[in-house]
């Protein structure tokens, strides 16, 4: 079951959505609510593996977006094997997630737990709704031949997000679905 978030989300919003990790995709999609014809676009997207690589980037991802998502991050044994001897921790990631929020004004900040964008969100339901765009497995980390899988997943939460929300369904037709 999906958490409903208690704040009501503006009109537009720019929605910069994180999935973090040892490599931290994330993606900007900007959306339009409208109760007959939602849209929204995917605009920016990108990973980063340093504390260095995120500072660069860190004003590109947060200046102008009002909603940060970001997969929260649990600690299970598979999880914390993942992280030793990482150079990025996931938690860490989080944490400047949520400051880099408050230094860039964002007023919404969000965290979602991985299952629900997997099943909310599930590959062939990206694919039809983002078929000019190469997702992974055919995308590779550095945004010119489509997204990797962290970028993908980071997709996967701005789209729950937005479902959610909006409390929109975005549907298309079956023969949208036939990519």
């Amino acid at each position: 079951m999906t958490k409903r978030s208690k704040h009501k989300p503006p009109d537009q919003s720019c929605i910069l959505a994180i999935d973090p990790g040892r490599t931290t995709g994330w993606v900007r999609v900007h959306y339009w609510h409208d109760e007959e014809d939602p849209g929204y676009v995917l605009s920016r997207w990108g990973t980063f593996d340093s504390l260095s690589n995120e500072i660069a980037i860190s004003s590109m991802m947060y200046k102008g977006a009002n909603v940060v998502v970001v997969e929260s991050y649990i600690i299970r044994p598979d999880t914390f094997a993942a992280n030793v001897g990482s150079k990025l921790h996931a938690v860490e990631v989080l944490g400047r997630a949520r400051l880099w929020s408050r230094q860039y004004d964002v007023p919404i900040f969000h965290q979602q737990v991985a299952a629900q964008g997997k099943q909310q969100w599930t590959d062939r339901r990206l694919k039809a709704h983002f078929k000019h765009h190469k997702l992974w497995p055919t995308g590779k980390p550095g945004g010119k031949e489509g997204l990797c899988r962290h970028e993908v997943d980071a997709l996967r939460h701005a789209m729950t997000y937005i479902e959610n929300a909006y409390d929109v369904a975005l549907v298309l037709t079956d023969d949208e679905y036939l990519v």
